[in-house]
């Protein structure tokens, strides 16, 4: 017989008190503390969070400026073909910057109305 009696839900067994799994001691009496071991393991998660953030902005980045690279290829190509052809790039307005997306819908739908008018 456990003399005092196990506490914390304890179970005496011969002799000796066996403690559930959030208390120790010879009559269960103390609480255990798992807040560190979960603050730990939540402060490696959040630095995995915070690298990843990161690495997700720099190909961000990294993927816009090749974006923009490749642009600018395909305008100065673009330009070159116009100048070849003395006509100038469709895609362009007059002072040779991309039109907007609204006026490339204005041309897509005088396309789809009349696909003789030679805007296309």
């Amino acid at each position: 017989m456990c003399d005092p009696v196990c506490k914390n839900g304890g179970v005496c067994l011969t002799g000796v008190c066996k403690c559930g799994k959030m208390y120790e001691g010879l009559y269960c009496e103390t609480r255990l503390d798992a807040s560190g071991s979960f603050s730990f393991l939540m402060f490696v998660f959040m630095i995995g969070l915070v690298i990843a953030g990161i690495l997700i902005l720099w190909q961000r980045d990294k993927f816009r400026d090749e974006i923009r690279e490749y642009q600018e290829r395909i305008r100065n190509s673009a330009n070159s073909l116009g100048s070849k052809n003395n006509q100038p790039n469709k895609f362009n307005n007059a002072d040779g910057r991309p039109i907007s997306p609204r006026q490339l819908a204005a041309i897509e739908q005088n396309y789809i109305d009349d696909p003789n008018n030679g805007n296309f």
